[in-house]
């Protein structure tokens, strides 16, 4: 299999044509199926009941007017009634919380013994024998510069009517003590731990909840109050099929992606070879090159032929340092470093998983970001097999081209969006709340940008000097959503035609041997069903689009199944002279090999010993490609242009 072949043709192709299985293609495949079958599982098995938990706890521990449904999920209070009545409500609502809510919610006992169905028998009598003492919850009072924690009273499931009022927590026996104490208080957090078994469509679980309602009083003005719920724990036996889930997907997770991770280390030792191996070829041909030269000069007819020669010799008198970044790192795929990325983090997450013994779901943020991580990588790097087929690649095709325009663009914008920041941060913060903080602020302007909430903007920001308000949304709106929201999508737009001309403007090129007729005449030759087509040596033919593409394969870019004494590739039919050689070694000539086997025969040329001249070019490898590119991008801009004009 050429360079040619192994960059141009699909797995399949490779598959039907040399008989390689595509070992990549089908593990990423299965690799696809798992990860996505794992976040299918974890959806319908916890996701509703995760939900759901977290609107009950907000329900039973939140204060009175909570809107559960409105985001953010905060509350702020603004007087020292309401404060009272939201501490004693954390207190009613967690000892309420086993008789009242549907869910069956239980507590932790002393022991630390998970009983998630409360026994009937318990009473509020704490002499009661059958008494069932939870695990006592904390209140953690962080002031400054001290902090404290206080037990609250679990003596008694009934709710304490006097807590947090004065027998726990003494300083809050008024709301006069606590008007004081505010002002060295930082925020409260109350502790609890209950448990729920969750009954789920594919097996039962019982899962300890760790709930935390903070009160925040760093703002002195109002106090704000939140709840923030984690799973810490199970409180039951492995479910068979949830061992089986477990196993299967996280198992079959990391073999997966540590047989597929050795293939890509294999394809980027194999790219870092071919680098090495064109490296030094072209300093070898450029020091001979160098050197005949000074001996007495060099001809087109004794070291290149034709056109494609003149192309050849302004390639090898490009020194190696003087070779572009961009055209080094087409030896390497983008695709690469995004597909280990997105193995590394599917076993990593397996492995937490897998070295947990009770529970497979992700339930800290670390695992969830990712369980995340590791699914969107993977169906990302997805689009690496659409590289062969530019009608499914256009996407990145057109972002390739529009990103370098559209960086510095943004770079640019990026001042005046932060100067509308700063003011409406400046101006509006003390009555607005949308520019209380600058991550507000940003989020209000882009929205605003984006189409969204201008009118309740515009009415919700009623100033004094109304004046001011409409001057800064309307110049606001007039820069950004009709100057730079516009430009953007114009370059965006410019970007995917031009990159779809781009390629048909390439292919066009090696299709017509870079001759005189120009783009707009190919096409709509093209567009009539045929196109006159004419070859570095003065062959001419006409045919449709899979005609041409066979005769390129064939001919121009030198098909292992062509054959020819020194020439362009050739075909069964026609035997050329010159120009470029088949990949078996028996043409002549020769400037470009990447490996031994492709140097051997040949002559006349660079780097063969026998043979009367050519260029040997055993296949458009991807350096040639990125040279011929190169060379050719001011011819390729202005094909651009006289296309887009």
């Amino acid at each position: 299999m050429t360079e040619t072949d192994r960059i141009l043709l699909q797995p399949w192709e490779k598959y039907r044509k040399f008989s390689k299985f595509p070992f990549k293609f089908a593990l990423h495949s299965l690799l696809v199926v798992l990860v996505t079958a794992q976040v299918a599982v974890f959806n319908v098995q916890d996701a509703l009941y995760s939900r759901t938990m977290h609107k009950g706890f907000k329900f039973f521990l939140m204060p009175e007017g909570f809107d559960r449904d409105v985001a953010p999920q905060e509350m702020t209070l603004y007087n020292l009634n309401d404060t009272m009545a939201a501490l004693q409500k954390v207190s009613n609502g967690f000892w309420e919380m086993p008789e009242r809510a549907i869910a069956t919610v239980g507590f932790v006992d002393s022991n630390d013994n998970l009983m998630c169905h409360v026994p009937s028998v318990l009473t509020s009598n704490a002499s009661d024998p059958n008494y069932f003492r939870p695990n006592e919850p904390r209140v953690d009072i962080y002031t400054s510069p001290d902090s404290h924690t206080l037990t609250m009273n679990s003596y008694r499931l009934q709710p304490i009517p006097d807590f947090p009022v004065g027998a726990t927590i003494p300083q809050f026996n008024s709301t006069g003590t606590l008007r004081a104490l505010m002002e060295d208080l930082d925020h409260i957090d109350f502790v609890m731990n209950v448990c729920n078994e969750n009954l789920g469509y594919l097996y039962r679980s019982c899962y300890v909840w760790s709930v935390t309602v903070t009160f925040d009083f760093q703002n002195y003005a109002n106090i704000v109050v939140s709840v923030h719920d984690d799973i810490v724990g199970k409180c039951d036996g492995p479910d068979v099929n949830e061992y089986l889930s477990k196993t299967t997907h996280n198992v079959g997770i990391v073999v997966v992606a540590f047989v597929y991770s050795l293939l890509v280390i294999k394809e980027f030792l194999s790219k870092l070879k071919t680098f090495r191996n064109v490296k030094n070829t072209h300093a070898l041909a450029s020091r001979i090159y160098a050197s005949q030269n000074e001996a007495g000069g060099l001809t087109d007819s004794s070291l290149f032929t034709g056109q494609e020669g003149a192309t050849a010799e302004k390639i090898i008198q490009i020194p190696w340092s003087k070779v572009p970044l961009s055209v080094r790192l087409r030896f390497f795929s983008v695709w690469l470093p995004l597909t280990f990325l997105g193995l590394a983090t599917c076993m990593i997450y397996s492995f937490m998983i897998l070295s947990k013994s009770s529970y497979h779901i992700p339930t800290s943020v670390t695992e969830k970001l990712l369980c995340g991580l590791s699914c969107m990588l993977v169906w990302l790097t997805w689009i690496q097999f659409y590289k062969h087929n530019k009608r499914y690649y256009s996407f990145v095709l057109t972002m390739s081209h529009a990103l370098p325009l559209l960086i510095p663009f943004l770079i640019g914008v990026t001042p005046i969006f932060l100067g509308y920041a700063m003011f409406g941060l400046s101006y509006f913060g003390s009555q607005v709340t949308w520019f209380q903080l600058p991550e507000g602020t940003f989020k209000l302007l882009f929205s605003v940008l984006n189409g969204d909430v201008v009118y309740q903007t515009f009415v919700s920001m009623w100033q004094p000097n109304g004046a001011v308000v409409n001057i800064y949304w309307v110049t606001f709106i007039v820069v950004f959503m009709y100057g730079v929201l516009n430009v953007t999508i114009s370059v965006i737009e410019h970007s995917y035609f031009s990159s779809q001309g781009e390629v048909r403007t390439f292919d066009m090129f090696i299709r017509r041997g870079f001759s005189g007729t120009s783009w707009e005449d190919s096409q709509k030759e093209e567009e009539k069903g045929g196109i006159d087509f004419t070859f570095f040596d003065g062959v001419e033919m006409r045919g449709g689009e899979a005609d041409l593409d066979v005769a390129i394969r064939t001919r121009v870019l030198g098909d292992e199944t062509t054959s020819g004494g020194g020439g362009l590739g050739t075909s069964p039919r026609k035997r050329l002279s010159g120009g470029y050689g088949s990949d078996d070694g028996s043409d002549t000539g020769g400037l470009y090999r990447s490996s031994p086997r492709r140097a051997r025969g040949g002559g006349g040329g660079l780097t063969g010993s026998t043979g009367g001249g050519g260029v040997r070019k055993p296949g458009l490898t991807l350096f040639e490609e990125a040279c011929l590119l190169y060379v050719l991008k001011d011819e390729i801009e202005e094909e651009k242009k006289r296309a887009t004009t």
